[in-house]
């Protein structure tokens, strides 16, 4: 390859990758800035929550 084709070929790489890197961060950022939003709701169920589906235990069980 010539040397022009390598620096736009190193240049596109470097480009995506520091774009990915702050795209990265950024996401990072906004996630932990806004907890309650639907990206986190399936972390963790709230302390207070009912579980969604009640359990039955009959008397004969135990």
């Amino acid at each position: 390859m010539s040397d022009t084709a390598l620096v736009v070929f190193g240049t596109i790489i470097t480009i995506l990758l520091i774009g990915g890197i702050v795209f990265s961060l950024l996401e990072f950022k906004r996630m932990h800035d806004n907890p309650k939003l639907e990206n986190m709701s399936d972390r963790q169920p709230a302390k207070d929550s009912k579980p969604s589906r009640p359990v039955k235990v009959s008397k004969d069980e135990y």
